[in-house]
């Protein structure tokens, strides 16, 4: 996701590739290392059917919703461990795909320039509920260490989606924490190991306006 790959145009793009036919697929130039170092560009396909897309998708809620879907269930990697994701590396692929250029870290996406953005640190509880009615679905919540973009609510109760290493549900005492490693949906009342909320934690909320 967010991966861009030069399309060869119909008219310079080879009748097969290899023993197939690129009937079906687009012509996409793709680097490779040759053995003595250097890199070469060579001619692959990509089926049409494929999620990709020519050019950045458009900026909608309902394509960072279709984008962030699609990374339900899959593995968390902390900096990029196991070839997988941590929270602000999914939030950087899935908004790459619009044209934006995000930080790597969840800190320096939080002070990124271009952001319609809402200070939460003085917020109470019922404060950031009331202030996300102002925000757009698909909007980032931040807390030192965690981003997850927010999803709305369902009966008045806030959710979020994001790669996440770990929690403790409502029922959990204090201390204990669930190994999820994965990205999930919940809800924002989640505890961290202290005790506290996701919620009461959230210091921001932020979202890319489009220039």
């Amino acid at each position: 996701m967010g991966t861009r790959l030069p399309l060869v145009p119909a008219s310079e793009a080879p009748q097969s590739i290899g023993d197939r036919m690129t009937y079906g697929n687009y012509v996409v130039k793709l680097p490779v290392r040759q053995e003595d170092g250097s890199i070469k560009d060579e001619y692959t396909m990509v089926p049409l059917s494929d999620t990709v897309h020519i050019g950045f998708l458009p900026y909608t809620s309902a394509n960072v919703l279709t984008l962030v879907f699609r990374r339900l269930g899959d593995q968390y990697g902390w900096g990029g461990l196991y070839h997988a994701n941590d929270c602000s590396g999914m939030v950087k692929d899935i908004y790459s795909c619009f044209g934006f250029a995000f930080a790597r870290n969840s800190i320096g996406q939080s002070q990124m320039a271009g952001m319609r953005q809402l200070d939460f640190s003085a917020l109470s509880e019922e404060e950031k509920l009331s202030a996300l009615d102002q925000m757009p679905v698909g909007s980032l919540l931040f807390f030192p260490g965690h981003i997850a973009l927010y999803l709305g609510k369902d009966q008045g109760v806030p959710y979020v989606i994001s790669a996440v290493g770990s929690f403790a549900t409502s029922d959990m005492p204090v201390g204990s924490i669930l190994s999820v490693t994965g990205v999930v949906v919940n809800d924002v009342y989640v505890h961290r190991k202290d005790g506290s909320t996701w919620l009461s934690n959230f210091s921001m909320c932020f979202v890319p306006v489009a220039s």
